[in-house]
Parts: C-alpha cells; sequence; structure tokens
C-alpha cells in the first residue's frame, strides 16, 4: 500500500485496499477446496493458511471441520442482521448521547406536529434495482408520515422508528470528506464487500 501511495497516489492504493478483499476470500475457498478435492489421493494437510500439518486430511477431519463450520454459521444466524449494521448502531448511540436530552431517543412521530417543518431525512437505498435501472443504489427518504422513494413506493413510517435510528440510517454523522470507508463509492464491487464485511454499511 506505501508503495502505491508513493509511485500512483491515493487512488491506485484505494484500488489496491478494495481488491485484497475478495481476493482473500478467494485464495482461502481454493486452499481449502484443493484440500477437499486432492486430500484424498495425497492425505496433504490444509496448507497456505497457517496449519500446516495441523490439519492432514482424513474422511474424520473433513466432517468435523464441516459440522464445526456448519453449526457456527446456523449460531450466528440469528444476528446476521446485526453484523451489517454495527456503523449505523455506533453512529446513532453518539447521536443520542450528544444531541438528544438526556442521552433519550424519541420516537420520529414525535415530531410530526403542524407547528414544525416537517424534518425529512435523505438516505440511500443499496441493491434494490429494477431491470431498467443503470445504477443498484437510488435516493430514500425518510419524513414523519412516509419512508421510500419513487423506485421503492412509499410506505407509513413505522411506529417503532425512532429519530436517533433515523438519523444514524441518513449517515447525518458522517463527513464525507473525512470517513474514507463509509464514504466509498457505491458502485465500486470491492469497496461494498469492505462495507459489508466489517459491517459498516448504516442500514
Amino acid at each position: 500500500v506505501v508503495l502505491a501511495l508513493g509511485l500512483g497516489g491515493a487512488s491506485v492504493a484505494s484500488y489496491m485496499v478494495a481488491a485484497v478483499g475478495p481476493l482473500v476470500l478467494v485464495y482461502v475457498v481454493a486452499r481449502i477446496a484443493q484440500w477437499r478435492a486432492l486430500g484424498p489421493l495425497t492425505g496433504q494437510s490444509l496448507r497456505g493458511l497457517g496449519a500446516e500439518g495441523l490439519l492432514p486430511f482424513s474422511e474424520a477431519t473433513w466432517r468435523a471441520l464441516h459440522c464445526s463450520a456448519t453449526a457456527l454459521a446456523l449460531a450466528l444466524l440469528p444476528f446476521l442482521w446485526r453484523c451489517g449494521s454495527i456503523g449505523r448502531l455506533y453512529f446513532t448511540r453518539r447521536l443520542v448521547q450528544a444531541f438528544f436530552s438526556n442521552a433519550v431517543d424519541l420516537p420520529f412521530a414525535r415530531v410530526r406536529s403542524r407547528l414544525c417543518p416537517i424534518l425529512t431525512l435523505g438516505c440511500t437505498v443499496s441493491d434494490f434495482q429494477r431491470p431498467h435501472d443503470s445504477r443498484h443504489y437510488a435516493s430514500f427518504s425518510i419524513n414523519p408520515h412516509h419512508v421510500g422513494s419513487e423506485r421503492s413506493g412509499f410506505l407509513p413510517t413505522p411506529n417503532d422508528l425512532t429519530l436517533g435510528r433515523a438519523l444514524g440510517v441518513s449517515s447525518a454523522a458522517l463527513d464525507p470528506a473525512g470517513d474514507m470507508l463509509l464514504a466509498a463509492k457505491p458502485d465500486r464491487v470491492s469497496s461494498r464487500f469492505w462495507l459489508t464485511a466489517l459491517g459498516l454499511t448504516l442500514g
């Protein structure tokens, strides 16, 4: 990365860092596939993942590893919806602590009043693409009366939506110039990989 910064600047370094994640994933999958395919013939251990000599292939070892990985995936499944929202949970908490009275969040419907302007928050909906859409993301708005966009349609604002959560989803706590990962180009597949893998999405 340092060499890329020196030779090509920040843009080259950004592309390099963004490409590392998918390449590492492909490498790990290829090594495990090699171990499973050639292990019965050669008896080789799992190589290239820091486990040389620790996992010589056998059907019992493969079944144990397979069952352990499956059990871990099933155990984490109920928490999957939280794993992609670490960034939003963090910023929502910080916003509530900084700007809300007594650091207590309140329902978004509380700001629904004829005496107040309609508070409208701009967001982005990702990976919702109709056949004729050229981009996989689009604008999305949240206000005390409705949530939605032209692409997705509109629904009444849920009663359990809080103002802090709405602010967190809208990226209201972010500085687009400073938060490089969270402000990464949303149409770059490698950037989206890192945002999802590290739980930095705001949904």
